[in-house]
């Protein structure tokens, strides 16, 4: 793949207009940048509105992965700069590696006759069979040696095509049934005829079976053709179902992905299963910050070391941080906020800190640690696991929570704005704990931990003691949900409350949010 993966020239256009558009660049960090040129040029409309997106996708992809690959070891780099940094790799012949697609069995190939030597298909085609292509190469010395070194009458007996014959055997026999070999007399790069390649004579005329192409040839612009219009409503084409499909087959169902799809199925779609490139939003960075710092501080307590010290806990969340991709205004805010609450925090439960059975505690990440729930695999992170009773096995989870506390009636999804996103997700743990057979411990308790004050500089901590009966309702939700994510019910959500704080609102709304039904106007 180039330095400038091959984007569709429409894609490739519209990326550029972005790129000279430098007002909005300055105040936001390069992934921003390209998660702003996703939404508002329209690309993002314009690559799924394809009949085949997941190859544009996948491209963009890695432009995103590279660029925030760049931001991150490369302080203040803007979008300018990381073209230029395009351009440079370029020059140079270097080359982004293209994010590989899911496993497809049916799948085409594309190599070169180097790379396919020890390989074998069942079929092969070998294209571009013109004299000069394949045999008659021309052949450039870069220093010509002078008269005399070596024997003339040896150069004469030297077949000068011995080299791509060889070649050219490699590559007939990598087909294990059938070899299609095509060519064409004119070619868009060439001003005269071409010829077929020299090569042809060696093939045994027996062997050969000429095919008419002018039918192909008729029924080729037709497709060509049906894949340049853009459908006028998007649909789920066969292409992107086996694609969707196959992602799905080793999915394994998160908290946060099942929170996500029961809020918009679309938005999982596009999020969890497509994966399109979204910057990671300043809150993220902030509350990643704020793990790693309680992660070290654990650990320590686990290693056997005394509780560090306030500044050394601050130092770790400085460190963090730093690693973030952030704008400087946006680094030096955080900042100021999170040695504020951080070290309040730590002033409030010093004399509670001690050491935990385990921190960023990972459920489903292994074989060795599968969890299965029927035929759906799951999987989750717990950030702090706590012994409570160590002859019964019992354990607490605690998840923390940046941002302003919650109300309990909040955190259950019994007020008119909540949803129960943060309860459901401590019944999960449970039930990954329940299911995981490496895990030899009963979660009877479980914990938001608030690492921000309330108004009053009160931190908060609630405790619940998850039920069996919400354990086995929450099984039914994964099932039911499953089961729509398995047959690709990926609907918009008609909640139009929730789409006021998505990434992918001018996607989904161009034109602007619905108003709810039942709203009325201003």
């Amino acid at each position: 793949m180039d330095a400038h993966p091959e984007l569709d020239r429409d894609l490739i256009e519209k990326f550029n207009l972005l790129v000279a558009w430098n007002s909005k660049s300055a105040s936001h960090t390069l992934p921003e940048m390209f998660q702003i040129i996703f939404q508002e040029s329209g690309l993002l409309n314009y690559i799924l509105a394809l009949p085949q997106p997941i190859i544009e996708l996948n491209r963009f992809g890695t432009l995103y992965e590279d660029a925030k690959a760049q931001a991150s070891t490369t302080s203040g780099l803007d979008l300018f700069g990381y073209v230029f940094n395009l351009g440079i790799m370029e020059e140079n012949g270097l080359k982004l590696e293209e994010q590989t697609l899911v496993s497809d069995k049916n799948a085409v190939t594309l190599t070169t006759t180097h790379k396919a030597k020890g390989l074998e298909w069942k079929l092969v085609y070998i294209y571009r069979f013109a004299d000069s292509h394949w045999g008659n190469q021309t052949r450039r010395q870069m220093i010509k040696l002078p008269p005399g070194i070596i024997n003339e009458q040896d150069l004469s007996k030297e077949d000068k095509n011995a080299d791509e014959r060889r070649l050219f055997y490699v590559a007939m026999t990598r087909a294990k049934q059938q070899l299609y070999i095509v060519g064409s007399t004119k070619y868009p790069s060439s001003v005269k005829m071409m010829y077929p390649s020299l090569f042809l004579h060696d093939i045994p005329k027996e062997t050969i079976k000429k095919i008419k192409t002018s039918g192909l040839e008729k029924k080729a612009e037709k497709i060509l053709a049906s894949l340049m219009e853009i459908p006028s409503t998007p649909e789920i084409s066969d292409g992107e179902k086996e694609y969707l499909t196959e992602i799905i087959k080793n999915f394994k169902l998160s908290p946060t992905a099942l929170n996500t799809f029961l809020k918009c199925a679309y938005k999982f779609k596009l999020d969890n299963l497509y994966k399109i490139p979204r910057a990671k939003a300043p809150p993220m960075c902030f509350g990643t910050a704020v793990h790693f710092a309680l992660e070290r501080l654990y650990l320590g307590l686990n290693n056997g070391e005394k509780l560090e010290s306030r500044d050394d806990f601050l130092i770790d969340f400085e460190a963090a941080l730093k690693r973030e991709t952030l704008t400087e205004s946006e680094y030096l805010t955080r900042l100021k906020h999170g040695k504020k609450i951080l070290g309040e925090y730590y002033d409030n439960y010093e004399k509670e800190f001690e050491e935990c059975l385990f921190t960023e505690k990972k459920f489903g990440d292994s074989l060795s640690s599968q969890v299965i729930l029927g035929d759906i695999p799951l999987s989750g992170k717990a950030d702090r696991v706590d012994e409570t009773n160590k002859e019964e096995k019992h354990v607490r989870f605690t998840d923390y929570k940046t941002g302003s506390p919650k109300s309990r009636n909040e955190i259950e999804g019994l007020t008119k704005n909540s949803d129960g996103d943060y309860k459901r997700q401590l019944v999960f743990y449970t039930l990954l704990a329940d299911l995981d057979e490496s895990f030899k411990y009963k979660a009877v308790q479980c914990v938001l931990d608030f690492i921000e004050p309330d108004k009053s500089g009160n931190f908060k901590r609630e405790h619940f003691n998850i039920t069996e009966d919400e354990v086995n309702d929450l099984k039914e939700i994964i099932k039911k949900s499953m089961s729509e994510i398995r047959e690709l019910k990926f609907d918009r959500t008609t909640d139009y409350t929730t789409c006021a704080n998505c990434d992918f609102q001018n996607h989904c709304w161009p034109n602007g949010i619905p108003k709810a039904m039942g709203d009325s106007e201003e």
